[in-house]
């Protein structure tokens, strides 16, 4: 595991490295909580909004404004991601997020930095949402992510 996370976290951003920074963040989701399994979709409508979250994690949308893009009131739009996926519009979208950020923390990236870029708003925020899936923060997630970023 290891190994894979310093690969994914090389500088190259060709093919390889992408494949492995995808790779390790779903084994990061795994091992930390099936909270952050992100469910498969089938119905079209759910299965766009999850291609564009899975673009753009920080994407702040709301369900109202997801809702008046696909044409749909947000009432039914609300219904369909809950029996598409099983959770709601915010829990869904969270879970992209902390998946993503992951892989920002294994590279040692700074809470701030991905609370921000990532749509949470505060790190106080990205701590609270981490810890609620995880159990720990992300400092006792990655321990030694500060030792990493400087070897």
């Amino acid at each position: 595991m290891r190994e894979i996370i310093f690969a994914a976290a090389g500088t190259g951003a060709g093919a390889r490295q992408r494949h492995l920074a995808f790779l390790f963040a779903d084994e990061m989701a795994l091992k930390i909580s099936p909270a952050l399994t992100i469910p498969s979709v089938t119905a079209p409508r759910i299965a766009q909004i999850a291609a564009a979250l899975d673009r753009n994690p920080g994407d702040r949308r709301s369900l109202e404004a997801w809702s008046e893009q696909l044409h749909i009131s947000s009432r039914s739009l609300a219904r369909l991601f809950q029996r598409d996926t099983g959770t709601g519009f915010t829990a869904f979208r969270n879970q992209i997020r902390l998946k993503a950020a992951l892989l920002r923390l294994a590279q040692g990236e700074a809470v701030t930095s991905i609370a921000l870029e990532l749509g949470f708003g505060t790190a106080s925020n990205f701590i609270r949402s981490f810890r609620e899936l995880t159990g720990v923060t992300p400092a006792r997630y990655f321990p030694d992510r500060k030792r990493n970023r400087d070897n």
